[in-house]
């Protein structure tokens, strides 16, 4: 069996609609409430049994039809792959910065907030369009769904922001 049919082998038992996005929620959530101690010091029992009931309340509903509207798995699949592109390409900028020998702090705490921000509404972005809630874009925006054509933008945008702090 070589590796593209064990792949297969796996969507076709469910991986992607069962598996990774239960563990996604489970572990999501388990590290919320073990960071906010919701439940108190030393809860773990408590939290990996909220954790357990939120990721089956989160898939179970997928795997029997029995959503109306948007299928959160649906959203999930759809937008985590332009998401990944993004991280992908946010981390080569993060590599070339440091390989023209910027330190660790080169940027000012005000730009970190403003690149988390922009970073938050491209995620905001992603899963609007993911789910359908964009609606048409003008004609001349269409080029904007492709996810290539995203990644590029931002590489683009990221390499700009570089550029611009390894000049100042």
């Amino acid at each position: 069996m070589s590796l593209v049919e064990g792949l297969r082998l796996l969507e076709e038992i469910g991986l992607t609609d069962v598996l990774l996005p239960f563990i996604l929620v489970f572990t999501i959530t388990f590290a919320i409430l073990e960071k906010a101690n919701i439940f108190g010091e030393n809860k773990k029992n408590i939290n990996i049994v909220v954790s357990l009931v939120m990721g089956l309340l989160f898939v179970i509903p997928h795997v029997t039809g029995s959503y109306k509207g948007v299928d959160p798995v649906n959203l999930i699949k759809g937008a985590l792959p332009a998401i990944a592109v993004i991280t992908i390409a946010i981390i080569m900028v993060i590599l070339l910065t440091g390989a023209f020998g910027a330190k660790g702090d080169f940027l000012a705490e005000n730009y970190k907030t403003w690149i988390a921000v922009v970073a938050l509404f491209i995620v905001a972005v992603i899963f609007a369009s993911a789910a359908g809630w964009l609606g048409r874009l003008p004609w001349w925006l269409d080029f904007l769904r492709d996810s290539a054509t995203q990644a590029a933008i931002i590489l683009i945008l990221f390499t700009g922001v570089l550029i611009y702090f390894i000049q100042k």
